[in-house]
């Protein structure tokens, strides 16, 4: 009975995962510094920031007339970001190199402020 017990709360242990996220800075073509961040959890959810330009810290972007969809997804060669779809063109280090539906070529960079 007693390794039945200890066999089951070990599976429990290890089953149970922790929750963990990563951001990632949204640098548009257009703009020297990054206009955003995803901050992206293993589960699926993410979130949107914007940066604010006179101290660089993120706040989280809220828009209350529009729902959007907080969740993450790929495939070999597609990125779907709260609903948006880009391609991915190249991966390279902590950088994916992608281009939105409209053909803008940006990146994400993972962000050294996590």
């Amino acid at each position: 009975m007693r390794l039945q017990i200890l066999l089951l709360v070990t599976c429990l242990v290890a089953c149970r995962k922790e929750e963990k996220s990563v951001y990632y800075d949204l640098h548009d073509a257009r703009y020297q510094q990054p206009v955003g961040a995803y901050r992206l959890y293993n589960t699926g959810f993410c979130e949107y920031y914007h940066y604010n330009r006179t101290d660089k810290n993120r706040t989280i972007f809220s828009s209350d007339d529009v729902i959007e969809a907080h969740e993450w997804s790929y495939n070999v060669d597609k990125l779907i970001l709260m609903g948006r779809k880009y391609q991915i063109r190249d991966i390279k280090n902590d950088t994916l190199f992608i281009i939105s539906k409209n053909g803008d070529a940006d990146r994400l960079v993972k962000s050294p402020q996590q």
